[in-house]
């Protein structure tokens, strides 16, 4: 049993393929070991996360779990950005030989990313 708020809400989400295309195709990138992260500036009220897992990084039960880690630390992150933005993280393949230290790789990865779209 959760409680309503411990989900991932729908309006912090990125949905279509077009959000995804605008993300992928005009913003801004950083790479960690193992995941890709894209960022842009959203025209929403707050962040929002897309999650791309592929079928190279493994079994139906591995790409959930890439995308329950992705999204847990995303919900409990504190991104100090002067606007809302709008997140796709793309995950590697190489993400399921480290499971311990993807959460870290990409919190990394997400904070660098939130410092350089701050500056620019």
């Amino acid at each position: 049993m959760t409680s309503s708020g411990c989900k991932f809400p729908r309006h912090s989400r990125l949905k279509t393929r077009r959000e995804f295309k605008t993300v992928l195709g005009n913003g801004r990138s950083r790479a960690g070991r193992s995941a890709v992260v894209y960022a842009r500036p959203s025209p929403a009220a707050q962040h929002r996360l897309g999650l791309i897992v592929s079928r190279r990084v493994g079994s139906a039960v591995v790409r959930n779990r890439c995308k329950r880690i992705a999204r847990e630390l995303f919900r409990k992150c504190e991104l100090n950005a002067t606007g809302p933005l709008d997140f796709v993280v793309i995950v590697k393949r190489r993400a399921t030989d480290m499971p311990r230290q993807m959460p870290a790789d990409l919190l990394r990865t997400l904070q660098i990313l939130v410092t350089q779209l701050a500056r620019s």
